[in-house]
């Protein structure tokens, strides 16, 4: 237990645990060369770490608390300011077993985290947490399970590191920079063993992983990814679901994104459903085999609606308004094979100076509307 106590003017760091349950309350912690705190090594065959860090003040210190290994934190109620960074170091992903990242200080990504290849990870996010990322990413992948559930009173956050509209100046950098559309490059789930829920979560300023059309947040290669009541906007496109992923959206918004918000390919499964996307430059692109169901959602102001380039999605029970182009068919079955989308029924197409469907290769394939 270390308790109403002061740690300060240390070459590097000022308190390391080790494979702890420690009590960390109510202390200062002033002018570290390092981290303030470091969570080193965790051996989950001997046994959980869970140390407890509540009611601390940093300042001055390179960071706060970095996290090492597979420890567990308790976090709660910290301050921190005048720090080189201030938040929760993430300089080493290897998590293991149970993990829980609380609301509080804001989690840094230094570059990538990629969780998972240790052993099975079960990661718990809870309501009101702030992850901020500096150029890299977030990665599920192996036997990775995420359970990210928010409120919309405490919504889940995952923005740039530049971001200081939310858990404060986190690279103590005041006005010198702000947050801006490809900051850094996705959450990304990924393989069939690896899944993700986000409700009531908010993502922007990502997509730098392909300038253009880069995704804020990617299922690849089989992973699941579910998300509802979602907000997606300050980047290139919302969600994209690539090479046999299983993707679930419904009741979210996506705006201010500039090539569109929702991406289908290579066979993806994608069930989208009472989604709002509005003002940007494709609502959803579309080019998979895969089994891909629009159902219910709000396609406003944009360049496109939904485009189909390959496979045959269901669209039924969708509100278009304000577009140039409602659903715009492009594919050539001369170099798609199966290219069969259905517009049908219930769609609503609102508005004189909006095309409904546009058919690009009419005498070489059919749309059922």
């Amino acid at each position: 237990t270390l308790d109403q106590s002061t740690v300060q003017h240390n070459a590097t760091r000022g308190l390391v645990l080790v494979q702890s349950d420690a009590v960390i309350t109510n202390n200062t912690f002033d002018d570290h060369g390092e981290e303030a705190i470091r969570l080193h090594t965790c051996d989950q065959r001997i046994g959980p770490c869970q140390p407890t860090i509540t009611a601390n003040t940093f300042t001055n210190n390179a960071t706060p608390i970095s996290l090492n290994d597979s420890q567990d934190p308790y976090l709660s109620g910290n301050e921190a300011s005048h720090n080189d960074a201030n938040g929760f170091l993430l300089s080493n992903c290897r998590f293991t077993g149970e993990q829980t990242w609380h609301a509080g200080l804001p989690y840094i990504v230094p570059g990538w985290c990629n969780m998972g290849g240790y052993g099975p990870v079960y990661l718990t996010i809870e309501p009101g947490a702030v992850i901020k990322i500096d150029g890299g990413g977030l990665v599920l992948n192996w036997t990775t399970l995420m359970t990210a559930t928010g409120t919309a009173e405490e919504p889940i956050i995952f923005t740039s590191i530049e971001d200081d509209s939310v858990g404060g100046d986190t690279n103590n950098a005041g006005d010198a920079t702000t947050p801006a559309a490809n900051d850094y490059h996705h959450v990304l789930v990924t393989g069939p063993n690896a899944s993700a829920l986000f409700e009531h979560a908010v993502f922007r300023y990502g997509g730098g992983a392909q300038i253009g059309v880069g995704p804020l947040v990617l299922a690849d290669y089989g992973g699941r990814l579910t998300m509802r009541h979602c907000d997606l906007g300050q980047g290139e496109t919302g969600v994209a679901a690539w090479r046999e992923a299983d993707l679930t959206v419904e009741e979210s918004a996506f705006h201010d994104l500039d090539h569109a918000g929702l991406s289908v390919q290579s066979d993806a499964q994608a069930h989208v459903e009472g989604n709002e996307f509005l003002g940007m430059g494709m609502g959803a692109h579309v080019g998979s085999g895969g089994q891909v169901l629009i159902v219910g959602n709000r396609f406003l102001d944009m360049e496109a609606g939904v485009r189909v380039s390959a496979g045959h999605p269901t669209l039924r029970g969708n509100f278009f308004q304000g577009n140039t182009i409602a659903v715009d068919v492009e594919c050539n079955p001369v170099f798609v094979a199966d290219c069969a989308p259905v517009v049908s029924p219930e769609n609503r197409f609102v508005g004189s100076g909006q095309q409904g469907v546009v058919n690009r290769h009419p005498t070489e394939g059919c749309v059922a509307a």
